[in-house]
C-alpha cells in the first residue's frame, strides 16, 4: 500500500513539474514550401529558470526534385529569464541523426549541437497576446571536432490561441557551409504547438 500512495504522490509531483509538447512546422522558401516537421517533446521544470528536455522529429523535406524523410532525436535544455524588461531564453540542443537518403546519397549518422539565444519583447496585443521577438542561432557539427557551419539570424510575432495552444509566425536568414562555400537562404515558417 505505502508503494502505491509513493508512486501517486510523485505521479502528482511530475505531473505538476512537467509537461508534453507536440509541435508542427512548416516553411517556405523562394516562395514555395519545402519543409515540414513534427516534434514530440517531455520537458522537466527542475527550477524557475532551468528546463531539460527530450524529444523526437520527423521530417519531410523537398530536396531537388524529390522528397526525403529523415528523423532525429534530441536532449536539450531551455534557461529563461523572464522580468519585466522582456523574456531571454538560452538553449542548448544535442542532436542525434540517424543515417539517411539524401537525395541519391546514403549519409551515414550525424551528431550536432545547437545553441540559440531568443528575446521576446515585453508587449503583447490582442487577445492572442501577439509577442515580437529576434533570435540567433549556431550549429556545430560533432562529426569534425566542434565545427560551427551555419547560423539563422530571425525574428517574428509569437502568439497564443489558449493557454495550451501557441506558436510563432516568423523570418531567418540561414547561412550554412557547404563545402568549402557559404550558402545564405532567406526563409520564413510557421509554428503551432500544442502542450499537455
Amino acid at each position: 500500500m505505502t508503494r502505491y500512495f509513493l508512486l501517486f504522490i510523485l505521479g502528482l509531483s511530475i505531473q505538476a513539474e512537467s509537461f508534453f509538447l507536440l509541435e508542427q512546422e512548416g516553411r517556405i522558401k523562394d516562395g514555395d514550401p519545402y519543409y515540414l516537421h513534427t516534434d514530440f517533446s517531455y520537458s522537466y521544470k527542475l527550477t524557475k529558470h532551468w528546463t531539460p528536455f527530450i524529444a523526437t522529429r520527423f521530417i519531410l523535406e523537398e530536396k531537388g526534385l524529390r522528397e526525403t524523410y529523415a528523423s532525429r532525436f534530441m536532449v536539450g535544455t531551455h534557461y529563461t529569464l523572464n522580468e519585466n524588461w522582456g523574456k531571454l531564453a538560452f538553449r542548448t540542443r544535442f542532436e542525434y541523426i540517424p543515417g539517411h537518403e539524401l537525395g541519391n546519397l546514403n549519409t551515414s549518422n550525424d551528431y550536432r549541437v545547437r545553441e540559440r539565444i531568443k528575446y521576446d519583447l515585453p508587449y503583447s496585443w490582442t487577445k492572442f497576446k501577439l509577442t515580437p521577438f529576434i533570435y540567433d542561432e549556431v550549429f556545430f557539427d560533432m562529426d569534425n571536432g566542434f565545427e560551427f557551419n551555419r547560423n539563422r539570424v530571425g525574428g517574428g510575432i509569437g502568439y497564443s490561441i489558449t493557454k495550451n495552444i501557441f506558436g510563432d509566425l516568423y523570418y531567418f536568414h540561414e547561412t550554412k557551409l557547404s563545402g568549402n562555400s557559404w550558402i545564405d537562404a532567406d526563409i520564413g515558417a510557421l509554428i503551432i504547438r500544442y502542450k499537455f
